[in-house]
């Protein structure tokens, strides 16, 4: 019985995690077609393309290991991955540099709605 509440659990998450991928799928499917900035939109494109590779892969995996019941094989490897820290940081840093190229004049702009002495500074690379 314990098993079988396992394996719900981890088809669960399975389907959660593959119905988030196909909602990034329909928004770039649906956003694609009109982006100003094809650099851009093939970065966007390479990144959900090796992002979808990625979750194909681990799914297969995962599938196999609860099919073949190695569920607590399973749960090991996954406490044991390395820290998503520095793939946040990543992310958080694209972003920003995206941001500030679709919009320059964005720091200017929101530092004249700011009270005398309260404007931000970008830190360069941060």
């Amino acid at each position: 019985m314990a098993g079988n509440a396992i394996n719900m659990c981890d088809k669960d998450i399975l389907e959660d995690f593959l119905s988030s991928q196909k909602q990034i799928t329909a928004n770039y499917n649906l956003y694609a077609g009109k982006c100003e900035h094809t650099n851009l939109r093939d970065t966007f494109l390479g990144i959900l393309s090796d992002t979808i590779n990625t979750t194909r892969l681990y799914k297969h995996h995962v599938l196999r290991s609860i099919r073949q019941g190695n569920t607590k094989a399973l749960v090991d490897e996954i406490e044991q991955l390395p820290s998503i820290d520095n793939d946040i940081l990543d992310f958080y840093k694209m972003f920003d540099q995206t941001f500030v190229n679709l919009y320059p004049d964005f720091v200017r702009k929101f530092n004249s709605l700011l009270v005398e002495g309260a404007e931000i500074t970008p830190k360069g690379e941060d």
